[in-house]
């Protein structure tokens, strides 16, 4: 594992310059500007914000961490449902966004870190999760990550990881970019004191769902639920066939 390295700082800078260039919600989905991947993302923002409600369970009394919150796009749709959202990020530029498109949403606030321990209190929270987060984190940084969750959430709360993994290696695409197999956040998550609850892949690629939504040229709610509930009825089919998923990796603190 520890081979995986990533450049914080070009992680960083990518995301500002996401957030610069595009101001909204694309800027942490495909950050590819053309019609086709804003058509795309549309599903992806659908199915993402699902399976965040689906797994997390929110209820009125949860305290809530979304880690590496980007624009907000998760904290803003959870909210309604909590009793407060605190989103973290690196990014100022993200969190600028954030404030702005989230306005109205008042048990919602942000924090901007650079190192560690994070800004919050012991026991802060009794869920945190990340979307399309840790791939941007390399090993060293990802130790450090979870010894925090563990001191920030409370006893007996719940991580939530959604995160793309491979099956067979991790793969280093670049030096912002990787993705591990399950086995390397459970051991990480192990070290920190977590103990491992579940893991279910929720969104594969290639993806039935995605490449039916890329034929379509409407916006309809219906078959965006449609192809939402295919998505999960499909992501273990052809296993072979999967480059690679993202899964959600449910730990617990005793």
């Amino acid at each position: 594992m520890d081979h995986l390295k990533v450049d914080v700082n070009k992680v960083v800078n990518e995301f500002d310059n996401r957030a610069e260039n595009l101001r909204d919600e694309n800027a942490v989905l495909d950050a590819r500007d053309n019609p086709k991947v804003a058509h795309q993302n549309v599903f992806r923002n659908y199915h993402t914000k699902k399976t965040v409600i689906k797994y997390l369970k929110p209820t009125l009394n949860d305290v809530v961490l979304d880690f590496g919150c980007g624009v907000g796009r998760l904290s803003n749709h959870i909210a309604p449902l909590v009793k407060k959202v605190f989103g973290a990020d690196k990014s100022t530029k993200m969190l600028k966004i954030a404030s702005e498109i989230n306005s109205s949403n008042k048990n919602v606030s942000y924090q901007h870190f650079n190192s560690y321990p994070l800004p919050f209190e012991n026991k802060s929270f009794s869920k945190i999760f990340t979307y399309w987060v840790l791939q941007h984190v390399d090993n060293n940084e990802l130790k450090d990550t979870f010894r925090d969750f563990y001191r920030i959430l409370q006893d007996n709360g719940m991580v939530y990881l959604f995160e793309q993994v491979r099956s067979n290696e991790s793969v280093v695409l670049d030096n912002i970019h990787h993705q591990r197999k399950r086995e390397e956040y459970h051991e990480l998550m192990k070290a920190a004191g977590f103990r491992f609850i579940q893991a279910e892949r929720v969104f594969r690629y290639p993806s039935y769902s995605l490449s039916l939504w890329s034929k379509y040229s409407g916006t309809s709610k219906f078959i965006l639920a449609l192809l939402s509930r295919l998505e999960l009825i499909t992501a273990n089919r052809k296993p072979d066939h999967i480059i690679y998923s993202t899964d959600v990796l449910i730990y617990k603190k005793l």
